[in-house]
């Protein structure tokens, strides 16, 4: 199957599979993880979605998973165990950093959430659909930290653009987004 990125999501989804699902004889993609790169050093880097994967072995060089979701761990499970075979030692987690976002309603939610649609505050409350967002992509980690026990692998979260209480300032989302911030900071230097 293709993964289709959408200019405009539909029932907020950004990705669609292009696939015969569906029709007779047809067939689900089953939401593959996506290697890029080549395991050296007994390392590899996972993040949530394989377009990121692919933009951020580019610009380092280090190897990436990517994953079509957090909730997706059947083809990345599939992944770790052919590399456990070849020597994989260490999983960096790089899922976006909604996994450390703030739950406090700011309002900020609009249409997407029904108190903010309706114009109703939380203030000091917390909004019941960060809540629900921040914990899926936990889920999503805590999946790969089990997959990696039962491996024998370590793993390790890697963060950015958080502030001094580990909270993600919701600057850089993605690792994509972060390193290719670091790559133009040091263009400008050397310009």
């Amino acid at each position: 199957g293709f993964q289709i990125r959408l200019d405009v999501p539909l029932k907020e989804r950004k990705y669609l599979w292009f696939t015969s699902s569906g029709l007779e004889k047809g067939t689900s993609s089953g939401s593959p993880a996506g290697m890029f790169g080549e395991i050296k050093d007994g390392t590899v880097y996972v993040t949530e979605g394989i377009l990121k994967a692919e933009i951020a072995w580019m610009c380092t060089g280090n190897p990436y998973i990517g994953v079509p979701g957090v909730s997706n761990h059947k083809g990345l499970e599939t992944v770790l165990r052919k590399l456990k075979e070849q020597g994989l030692k260490r999983v960096y987690e790089c899922y976006d950093m909604d996994k450390m976002m703030e739950l406090s309603c700011k309002h900020d939610e609009k249409s997407a959430c029904r108190q903010c649609e309706h114009g109703i505050y939380l203030y000091h409350g917390e909004c019941p659909r960060k809540r629900r967002k921040r914990d899926m992509i936990r889920k999503g980690c805590i999946k790969l930290y089990e997959i990696c026990e039962e491996l024998n692998v370590s793993c390790k979260r890697v963060t950015w653009d958080t502030d001094a209480s580990g909270t993600w300032m919701e600057h850089y989302k993605g690792v994509d987004d972060w390193i290719l911030r670091k790559e133009e900071k040091g263009h400008r230097k050397t310009a």
